[in-house]
């Protein structure tokens, strides 16, 4: 569900370099969860008469007291361990990538690109191989921008905080004009500091205790 939620909410129509990769990461996934799957059947084939799916633990210990790890700490390649790691691994880059945009640090992360590298440079640098970088590399460099996903994601959302300012945005990562008058004299903002500032911003305030004097009892982000 994660791999195509990312692929059908994530990729804009006309990002044919980005789709690349972001195809790449769907098949990784897919063949991953896969490993975990066929693992499940045998583990259920071996603990008959339990109809049941293993608890990861119970599916870890599986592995090992069958000696599908001879070699720990490096894993057997076809295994659950195997797929379960890439798979967390994947979710650790979207994470990588949303936790940059909460960072609110421009100068670090001046476009989309800087995000989406930065991301991928945490959690599979190490990793990958040449090619497989190069690949990445050349993707996320056609990486649309921030305004450009969010209305993809949620185009009905985007629209209506957009209205919240009267600055229109453009689809670039080109900054607001400083003689707007809703942004301070000398201060540009894009429009990725835009959303976290009046998104984000709002689930940072922390919730009110009930019955508290002055509370107005919204639920927490959580």
């Amino acid at each position: 569900v994660f791999a195509e939620w990312r692929l059908v909410r994530q990729v804009p129509a006309g990002y044919k370099s980005y789709e690349v990769g972001m195809n790449l990461g769907f098949k990784d996934i897919v063949q991953n969860v896969a490993k975990v799957e066929s693992a499940i059947h045998d583990w259920i084939d071996a603990s008959s008469p339990k109809l049941r799916s293993p608890t990861i633990g119970e599916l870890m210990e599986f592995e090992s007291e069958s000696g599908q790890h001879p070699n720990l700490p490096r894993l057997k390649d076809r295994t659950a361990a195997m797929g379960l790691l890439w798979v967390r691994r994947q979710l650790q880059y979207q994470t990588a990538i949303f936790e940059n945009l909460l960072l609110e640090d421009r100068e670090r992360f001046p476009t989309t690109t800087h995000v989406v590298k930065d991301a991928y440079d945490q959690v599979y640098g190490s990793y990958h191989g040449w090619a497989v970088q190069k690949v990445f590399t050349y993707s996320f460099q056609s990486a649309p921008d921030t305004a450009a996903i969010f209305r993809h994601m949620n185009p009905h959302k985007l629209k209506e905080l957009e209205g919240m300012k009267p600055p229109q945005f453009s689809s670039t990562d080109e900054s607001l004009d400083d003689t707007s008058p809703s942004v301070p004299k000398n201060k540009k903002k894009n429009v990725w500091g835009w959303i976290v500032d009046n998104v984000v911003g709002r689930f940072r305030k922390p919730p009110s205790q009930p019955g508290r004097k002055g509370g107005n009892n919204e639920p927490s982000s959580a």
